[in-house]
């Protein structure tokens, strides 16, 4: 028996995916950084559960590797911003 977690975790995994790009890009989404960790921590979550409760297991791990991708890029963001940052300030300074 299907519970629907693992397609939760899908819709959740894409539309995190797509909030973190939008807003990156364009920057239009108010919070959407904060959106997005919820969406991603959310499919997380249902993804796990819908591996280990639904009977069809692909859109809870396909939703769980989206959730997982997200964080991981959303991350490397992060990093990169910061490094720039501090480039950027470093060659100011004479």
């Amino acid at each position: 028996m299907s519970s629907g977690f693992g397609i939760a975790s899908l819709l959740l995994g894409i539309g995190g995916i797509a909030v973190l790009l939008v807003h990156m890009f364009l920057l239009f989404i108010p919070f959407g950084t904060f959106i997005f960790l919820i969406l991603a921590i959310f499919a997380i979550i249902f993804g796990i559960i819908g591996i280990v409760k639904d009977d069809s297991k692909a859109p809870g791990v396909i939703g769980l590797i989206l959730g997982i991708a997200g964080v991981v890029l959303y991350i490397v963001i992060v990093v990169l911003a910061v490094a720039i940052f501090v480039n950027f300030m470093n060659s100011l300074s004479p």
